[in-house]
């Protein structure tokens, strides 16, 4: 719970009215980046937390749809950031 409080708190304020759906599961959908990519293409703002094969968990909060730019390369603003939750204490990147 501390961990997601952290988290929580580090989402932009107007990004804390939507409401979260859960849209990728690896359990439902597979474990494949395509899939996820698929799933979550036309999504904003989006919450992306995953758990590594090592229990690593990390993640990244996207403020705009994903937008290839040049080609495989896609930007954020500045409030698109990367984080750590585990196995050291949360960190923001």
């Amino acid at each position: 719970e501390e961990e997601i409080r952290t988290l929580w708190s580090w989402i932009p304020a107007r990004m804390k009215l939507f409401n979260l759906q859960l849209q990728y599961s690896s359990s439902e959908h597979g474990r494949h980046i395509l899939n996820v990519l698929e799933r979550c293409q036309e999504l904003e703002p989006l919450l992306m937390i995953l758990e590594t094969q090592s229990r690593k968990v990390i993640g990244a909060f996207i403020s705009k749809v994903l937008t290839p730019v040049n080609g495989a390369k896609f930007y954020g603003t500045g409030e698109t950031f990367l984080f750590s939750l585990r196995p050291h204490p949360p960190t923001k990147y």
